[in-house]
């Protein structure tokens, strides 16, 4: 009987160590780098903004920025192929200064929310053609309004979603809306409030629609307008674990999902553009963590004992994370079931992880960004 356990005990090793050889080791290659100096140099002209933010067309991998002109001191924007090494696309402004601005993932088209004066404009990169297309309201004017939190992000490369304040006349925060932005035609969509969102979703949670004001959104993810991960916080009253968070994956028609529930901060990282698929990190206040994927309504954890900080699922089925380690900043590569450690950084840099996956941006202190490829 012994022999008989030894014999498959053997077999059994002998099978794990045929899967492990079988998974090739990912690696990441330094391959392009660039600095916020250069940029400088190649449009002779002072980098307005540093190359920190949403400027990355995420299918490309080229960089939308700003610069002032030494001489007349006037404000242009420029579009950088790091893969060329050379601007590609560049032109004036209709305004003085910017506030916030966004990208399309082909990089054809730009959203910037401008100073001197206060508007929404959509830049055509390749007509170097701009378009005034929204202003909040005016005084004594109800509607929709471009606040300080309000980020520009683009899921396609006509379509974009922020967060709007809905103002009364008096110009007071009545809600939030998740407004889906089309560019080519320009239309505003309102697709989510906070308000609709704490009901929906509450109704899981309390059974007194008066318990509903102790509830507050405090993360919310979405890859397209149909689909969005929201965060729900509760404080109970009757206990003493402080804030209770849940995320929920809610559809346009209503529909909601309860994905998880804890004690932890919860930070959704990424959603499939068909919502079958998502990512998401937990926290605690010690700043360890864990990390779930959730495939169909499946959740299983595939990460623990880390800082989770961003994420992306791509459409060939890999999930790349990043996330913190002790004194370490790991990016993961997670396939065929399989999580592998593919970079360590020595800073919390942020990371871009562009939809070529051989591709991946690190941005550096604001002031570098090297590009690194696969080796598979």
């Amino acid at each position: 009987m012994k022999k008989i356990i030894a014999v498959l005990l053997l077999c059994i090793l002998s099978m794990l160590s045929t899967a492990i050889a079988a998974e090739k080791k990912v690696e990441l290659k330094e391959s392009i780098s660039f600095t916020k100096e250069s940029l400088e140099q190649k449009t002779k002209e002072q980098i307005k903004h540093s190359i920190l933010g949403p400027c990355l067309a995420s299918k490309t991998g080229e960089i939308f920025f700003f610069g002032r002109n030494k001489i007349n001191k006037k404000l242009r924007w420029h579009i950088y192929d790091p893969f060329k090494k050379k601007i590609t696309k560049e032109g004036t402004c209709p305004f003085t200064d910017f506030d916030k601005f966004a990208i399309s993932t082909n990089g054809s088209n730009a959203l910037v929310y401008s100073k001197y004066p206060g508007k929404l404009w959509i830049l055509d990169t390749s007509k170097n053609k701009w378009k005034a297309v929204y202003s909040n309201p005016a005084q004594n004017k109800k509607g929709l309004a471009i606040s300080p939190i309000s980020s520009f992000s683009f899921f396609s490369d006509t379509n974009a979603y922020s967060y709007l304040d809905k103002w009364n006349t008096g110009h007071y925060v009545q809600d939030v809306v998740i407004t889906d932005i089309s560019v080519n035609p320009f239309s505003m969509t309102n697709v989510y409030t906070q308000n609709n969102l704490i009901e929906q979703t509450g109704k899981t949670l309390v059974k007194n629609k008066d318990d509903l004001k102790k509830l507050m959104t405090t993360y919310i993810r979405t890859t397209d307008a149909d689909n969005c991960l929201c965060v729900i916080t509760n404080r109970p009253q009757i206990t003493d674990k402080g804030f209770v968070n849940y995320i929920f994956l809610v559809n346009r028609n209503g529909d909601v999902k309860k994905i998880h529930g804890c004690s932890k901060v919860i930070r959704p990282l990424d959603l499939s553009s068909d919502s079958s698929k998502c990512i998401f990190g937990t926290t605690s206040q010690q700043g360890d963590g864990d990390v779930y994927f959730v495939l169909n309504d499946k959740k299983r954890k595939i990460a623990e004992n880390i800082h989770p900080l961003s994420g992306k699922i791509f459409k060939d089925g890999r999930i790349w994370f990043y996330a913190q380690k002790g004194n370490e900043f790991n990016i993961y590569l997670f396939k065929n079931n399989n999580l592998q450690k593919v970079l360590t950084l020595a800073k919390p840099y942020p990371i871009a992880f562009m939809e070529n996956i051989n591709k991946l941006l690190v941005i550096k202190d604001n002031k570098r960004a090297d590009y690194y490829e696969l080796i598979k």
